[in-house]
């Protein structure tokens, strides 16, 4: 039996889609794309264990992913389907490309600047168009700009990132 903490969410079903049992999902993921490889995932509703299911079709439709579930052929079987998430295991994450980052692996890291003084630990990270930026909590709150120039070194394995602070980066 697979374990929620070993799954990763890839979309949220929000709607039901036509009346021969679709659901409408919004997409978790840099790349939606990836939903029309998938031949099985898990459906993760609240409460109860994960479920795995196959997937029968995948469309794209205004934003949205349409996916039938096989065995949910119908509007009020797709309804059950409300508020789920669509998930995957963890390994079958998409690769990522040298220096770059899935959100969950960097939340909880401690961050500290060069000199080893701790700033906190990464409690959100905002998507931002020109670089993301890393919310760390200590006794205040600090907003880092994920950018090379202040951030040094991140380090997965030992789960700690490292920073260069510039001026007046302390005091935002």
């Amino acid at each position: 039996m697979v374990q929620k903490e070993s799954l990763i969410n890839i979309g949220k079903v929000v709607a039901t889609q036509g009346n021969k049992g679709e659901v409408r999902v919004i997409p978790l993921t840099d790349s939606p794309d990836r939903f029309r490889n998938l031949k099985k995932v898990y459906l993760v509703q609240e409460g109860k264990q994960p479920v795995t299911v196959q997937t029968k079709s995948v469309w794209y439709h205004k934003g949205f992913i349409i996916l039938k579930i096989k065995g949910y052929d119908s509007i009020g079987q797709a309804e059950e389907l409300k508020g789920s998430f669509i998930a995957i295991p963890k390994e079958e994450r998409m690769k990522l490309k040298k220096d770059e980052y899935y959100i969950d692996d960097l939340m909880g890291l401690e961050v500290e600047d060069e000199k080893g003084e701790r700033l906190g630990k990464i409690i959100d990270v905002i998507r931002n168009p020109g670089n993301d930026i890393y919310v760390v909590r200590n006794d205040k709150e600090l907003w880092i700009p994920a950018t090379r120039e202040v951030v040094k070194k991140i380090d997965l394995k030992n789960k700690r990132i490292i920073v260069h602070l510039i001026k007046g980066l302390e005091n935002v």
